[in-house]
């Protein structure tokens, strides 16, 4: 992509040495470019960036992209060490923006932050899907293997996904389930009244290759039925 005289100045006038409200100021530029190199150096600035970053959050214009590099700068800070970082990030799972939910879901997961556990289970029934999504995703990897709380509640979101289906929700709650369900937890769902808790209890068992794919062979539904062939074929 070509780059505009403007934006070819401010990378001459290079990043290290700006103020933080310019650095802040930056991460509205219209070039992309210009935005991420403002929010590594804000990064940079280590413990000073968190209020500015955590005020872009709160302000009135909290939709635009300075509010989504300033979540992303605050896992990066909280991956460095800044731990303070992290309640800012809780809070932005409850913001009115759903792109900014969607945002601090997906990088509460990649943080591993713990402590997102419990908002991040109700965001399992935010009204934006992709929110849940990036939510279920995030579960898997804040919560622990076995943990029935976060188990439960993904097999729950599982039957609520039949009444309107949505295959990415299906995939995310899916690739969870894969990191924190066990064996006895799967196979409790074996049996479910809900159609979307057994296919996911097969779609376990088939991706992690566990020995028990033969109990969905007498399935009411033919569906499974055809994908626990299919899954002992392979």
């Amino acid at each position: 992509q070509a780059i505009g005289k403007e934006t070819a100045l401010t990378f001459i006038k290079g990043f290290t040495h700006r103020s933080l409200p310019e650095l802040n100021l930056l991460l509205s530029h219209d070039d992309q470019r210009v935005r991420q190199a403002a929010q590594f150096a804000m990064v940079e600035n280590g413990s000073g960036s968190i209020d500015a970053l955590a005020e872009n959050l709160k302000s009135e214009n909290a939709k635009n992209q300075s509010s989504l590099h300033s979540i992303w700068a605050l896992g990066q800070l909280y991956r460095n060490g800044y731990e303070e970082a992290g309640k800012y990030l809780i809070s932005s799972l409850s913001a009115d923006d759903s792109e900014i939910r969607a945002n601090a879901a997906r990088t509460c997961g990649d943080i591993s932050l713990a402590i997102s556990k419990e908002p991040l289970l109700s965001l399992l029934n935010d009204p934006s899907l992709r929110v849940v999504s990036l939510a279920a995703i995030a579960l898997g990897r804040v919560s622990t293997v076995g943990d029935s709380q976060t188990v439960d509640a993904l097999f729950r979101r599982c039957e609520s996904n039949e009444d309107s289906f949505d295959v990415t929700i299906r995939h995310s709650i899916l690739s969870a389930l894969s990191r924190l369900a066990t064996p006895e937890q799967t196979l409790l769902r074996v049996k479910a009244e809900s159609f979307e808790q057994r296919m996911i209890a097969l779609l376990l068992c088939r991706r992690l290759a566990h020995p028990y794919l033969e109990q969905f062979l007498n399935d009411e539904s033919q569906a499974i039925r055809n994908e626990a062939v299919s899954a002992i074929y392979d």
